[in-house]
């Protein structure tokens, strides 16, 4: 009996970006006794921020079968599980899928300050903490990020043709603190590549 067949586990209702989630389908009878699952195909759909495939429950043992999926995209999902074109108990229900851990790589920043600073006057930006998948973390605290302001080395600044790049590179050398790194400074880092 589809309606008294049920999954259980961690996967019904919550997953982490880019990591598997699963669960497991008890096949049961009408008078809710577990019963083999014989040929039954166990169809899972789930549908939200992220397109995927249609998943095929595959054999756990007699009695159950296992949902696997992963998801790289954070947000609400709706759940669909069928058999013999039928949703099975508690079906369709809501998944959330969390944000992994803030990662360096997923991050950015914003904010006129990466782009532009003057001697002493405050600039400002904002970095948005965000994980290996681009998903914006915004439930947690406590990320630390280190910053290094970059100038412009004085000897690659004479060889620039732009004078307003050699200008911008001056001011920042008496702006204050900053941590000298010559090889991202010849890659120009004044629009904020590097922070």
């Amino acid at each position: 009996d589809p309606s008294k067949c049920e999954a259980k586990g961690a996967g019904v209702a919550t997953a982490t970006a880019g990591e598997e989630a699963d669960f497991i389908i008890s096949v049961r009878d009408r008078f809710r006794n577990a019963v083999p699952g014989g040929d039954l195909e166990f169809i899972a759909r789930l549908t939200g921020p992220e397109a995927g495939e249609d998943m095929v429950a595959a054999p756990y043992n007699d009695y159950e079968f296992r949902v696997a999926y992963t998801r790289q995209t954070r947000g609400v999902y709706d759940l669909q599980v069928t058999v013999l074109g039928q949703n099975i108990k508690d079906s369709p229900r809501q998944v959330t899928v969390f944000a992994n851990d803030v990662t360096p790589g997923g991050s950015y920043n914003t904010g006129l300050g990466i782009r532009k600073a003057e001697p002493g006057v405050v600039a400002s930006f904002t970095i948005n903490a965000a994980d290996a998948y681009g998903n914006y973390i915004d439930s947690m605290g406590g990320a630390y990020f280190s910053i290094d302001l970059v100038p412009c080395n004085p000897c690659t600044a004479a060889d620039r043709t732009n004078q307003d790049d050699v200008n911008f590179c001056r001011q920042l050398q008496l702006a204050g603190t900053y941590t000298e790194n010559k090889e991202a400074c010849e890659s120009d880092t004044r629009d904020g590549a590097s922070i």
